[in-house]
């Protein structure tokens, strides 16, 4: 459930910005006027582009300064020259994707103890990789004694899936469910290993 309302918080926040019906501006007014705070939404409106402006006019003074001591200390050859623009233009490039770890049913159970890290003592145990969606975790947890390590994705199969990892009543043991994807609720499960943690 908290899960599900997550996921809409994030959805809404890709919603284009809702205005103001005029009507509702206008009563909105017209109770403010009455009740003597006389302040007009679209004096609301303006103060808040001013305050924007000034706060963009103050971004933009601490690049330049912030620049100028980068040449001041430049200048002043007590440090190493350094070469500004060796950087330049890579921010326009896209950072390459990571492939996720390819692992088939005979590979998968003996890379367990290399993804799973930690489970001694009281230190809980951590998956290495990157992270996937957990939406799919209860529908395929196997026994209630079970905790989710964590989900990560993998390539199983010649195919993008989700790995979803939890401990067992054995510590020395950790089961795998490889599902289709884990963003659904009640996605396909393609294969079940335990490996060594």
């Amino acid at each position: 459930m908290l899960q599900a309302l997550e996921r809409v918080g994030s959805e809404l926040r890709w919603l284009p910005p809702l205005h103001m019906p005029s009507d509702v501006a206008d009563r909105i007014d017209a109770a403010l006027a009455a009740e003597g705070k006389v302040v007009s939404i679209e004096t609301l409106r303006v103060r808040r582009r001013k305050r924007q402006q000034m706060l963009g006019i103050a971004a933009a003074g601490v690049i330049v300064f912030g620049g100028g001591g980068v040449l001041v200390s430049q200048l002043g050859g007590d440090s190493p020259s350094v070469d500004l623009s060796a950087d330049a233009g890579q921010d326009d490039e896209p950072a390459e994707a990571v492939e996720p770890p390819d692992f088939d049913e005979d590979s998968l159970p003996g890379a367990v103890s290399d993804l799973v890290t930690g489970g001694e003592a009281d230190e809980p145990p951590r998956l290495e990789g990157t992270p996937a969606p957990a939406d799919c975790v209860d529908s395929v947890q196997l026994a209630s004694v079970d905790e989710l390590i964590g989900v990560i994705e993998i390539r199983y199969g010649g195919r993008n899936r989700d790995a979803v990892f939890f401990t067992t009543a054995d510590p020395g043991l950790a089961r795998v469910i490889v599902v289709d994807d884990c963003s659904m609720e009640n996605p396909q499960v393609i294969d079940t290993v335990e490996g060594q943690v």
